[in-house]
């Protein structure tokens, strides 16, 4: 704690980005390394830096890995009653600072437990993260639009997320209404995507080819329909898939 609270009074960043441990209640420890986007213990102009742009690429938005001036908090408060809020909200508390810090002290043990909300699946949280990155864009319509890496990395994410939801949506057990809520899911990745999608989508495939595949195929309601057919069958049908999945 001494050691961001010096951070902090030395660089006198709008935000500081620390590191972090998982720790699970069985007693195991996984240490993260540390963040790759990021040269450490540099001031950084968010804007110039394309900071943004870094945080969406590590998918990492937890709040507790970042400290913020309390002004900008205050413009930018979590919404309540809503999972997932730390998605919706620190983008936009990132790209309503000025300067940024990267330091990579472990300075927080993030415990894995059941009953988490990242560990629930049920509708309203599988909904809720499919919605989590259209606040961003919405703010963006309203202003200026971000940069170009910026609106990449927030293609990829909302993919990511879209990508998450449908694992979540199967894993929920929810089968009665699968498809409807698959629809929702679909639109809500819709709400989130700039104008540049085309152009981002070409970048996208050029840049992660993998990720790129799984949005095709799951982004197609006939194959979705398919893929729960053939997931009845998993011990035929996800050795076949995997394998698929490693040549790409």
């Amino acid at each position: 704690l001494q050691k961001v609270i010096s951070c902090l009074k030395k660089n006198e960043p709008d935000v500081l980005m620390v590191d972090y441990i998982r720790t699970w209640v069985d007693g195991g420890v996984y240490y993260r390394n540390p963040s790759k986007n990021f040269i450490s213990n540099k001031l950084l102009d968010v804007e110039k830096s394309d900071v943004v742009s870094k945080v969406y690429d590590d998918s990492e938005l937890y709040p507790w890995k970042f400290i913020f001036k309390s002004a900008i908090y205050k413009k930018n408060l979590f919404i309540e009653g809503v999972s997932f809020e730390d998605i919706r909200s620190i983008p936009l508390l990132i790209s309503s600072s000025k300067t940024f810090l990267y330091t990579p002290i472990i300075f927080i043990r993030y415990l894995q437990r059941q009953g988490s909300t990242v560990n629930t699946k049920n509708i309203k949280n599988v909904i809720d993260l499919s919605s989590s990155t259209i606040l961003f864009k919405e703010k963006h319509d309203a202003k200026k639009a971000p940069s170009q890496k910026t609106i990449l990395s927030h293609y990829v994410f909302s993919m990511k997320v879209f990508i998450w939801s449908i694992q979540d949506l199967i894993s929920s057990g929810a089968t009665n209404h699968t498809i409807g809520n698959y629809r929702i899911l679909k639109n809500n990745l819709e709400k989130s995507l700039f104008n540049e999608k085309r152009k981002v989508s070409f970048n996208l495939k050029a840049n992660d080819k993998k990720m790129y595949f799984l949005y095709k195929m799951i982004s197609k309601e006939t194959f979705f329909k398919i893929l729960l057919i053939v997931l009845k069958k998993p011990k035929i049908s996800l050795p076949i898939i995997r394998a698929i999945y490693r040549k790409i």
